[in-house]
């Protein structure tokens, strides 16, 4: 239910990802411009992106 009140006005098709993320309790990984932008306007900024990933990544070798 959480997740799906955070993506409501965003994509309700994307609730089921963020409801694993919420349950997970980890980061989504998305490149989805639109729900990182909505989600973040509400104060979820658990959102990763491929880049950040690969960031990460080579920062590590």
């Amino acid at each position: 239910m959480k997740a799906f009140q955070l993506v409501k006005q965003i994509d309700e098709f994307d609730a089921p990802f963020v409801a694993l993320s919420l349950n997970l309790n980890t980061y989504l990984w998305s490149g989805d411009k639109r729900l990182k932008n909505g989600l973040k306007d509400l104060g979820y900024d658990k959102v990763i992106e491929t880049d950040s990933l690969l960031e990460i990544r080579n920062a590590l070798d």
